[in-house]
């Protein structure tokens, strides 16, 4: 075989595997681009099951919250009120001491 062969023969080689490695990450975005698309319907497969167990969630957690805080609610108010009740008092106090 001449040197002229041995050139188009490497040259022929040099293209396949060219054409080979690029393929390869052709392939591989083609597979990404299904595995996206797939994700994505699952997450709008489940989103609104999981968006309904977080509101169930969030308003369970607002009930509980809501019992467990209004005693101390209605305790504080009370407090406040017998704050004000004795300082409305001292200040009769202090006006008949005054007068």
């Amino acid at each position: 075989m001449s040197l002229q062969s041995w050139r188009d023969l490497a040259v022929a080689l040099l293209a396949f595997e060219t054409l080979i490695l690029s393929l390869i990450p052709l392939a591989l975005l083609y597979l990404a681009v299904r595995g996206v698309i797939w994700s994505i319907r699952q997450v709008h497969f489940h989103a609104p099951r999981v968006q309904e167990f977080f509101r169930k969630m969030a308003r369970t957690t607002d009930q509980i919250g809501q019992r467990v805080v209004a005693p101390l609610i209605s305790a504080r108010a009370g407090m406040a009120g017998v704050r004000r009740w004795l300082s409305v008092i001292s200040s009769i106090d202090r006006i008949k001491e005054r007068v």
